[in-house]
């Protein structure tokens, strides 16, 4: 038995020296699905539809005014909507929470004014 026992602490601690050694190989980002739309209120058809992890920036193909989206992730995740492609310009920011649906949000307004005078040309997510 206590050859069994000493044969087993021999394997834990040789996979997790293994595991220590190759960190961040199998590690899990949050992503948020989005609909990305021309007009602020989401009216009409969708220009596109995405799934974007957190910490990747995303460019749009045209100017986006309106986007309805899904925390599929556990943690609250903040959306900052760029002026330019690229996820460079001036921005605005939405949260969403954990497992939250938005029917749609105006991502071309600031604090309730419009700021993004001609749309948002991408999108970079933090969870």
């Amino acid at each position: 038995m206590l050859q069994l026992t000493q044969s087993l602490s021999c394997l834990i601690l040789s996979l997790g020296a293994q595991a220590a050694a190759t960190p961040g190989t199998l590690q899990k980002r949050d992503t948020i699905t989005l609909g990305v739309f021309h007009d602020g209120g989401c009216a009409g058809s969708f220009t596109n539809n995405f799934d974007v992890s957190s910490g990747r920036c995303q460019d749009f193909s045209g100017n986006v005014y309106g986007a309805v989206f899904l925390n599929r992730g556990g943690n609250v995740c903040k959306l900052k909507f760029w002026a330019n492609a690229g996820c460079s310009g001036k921005a605005t920011v939405s949260t969403v929470n954990p497992y939250q649906d938005h029917s749609c949000v105006a991502v071309a307004n600031k604090d309730g004014q419009f700021y993004l005078t001609d749309g948002a040309r991408s999108v970079y997510i933090t969870c």
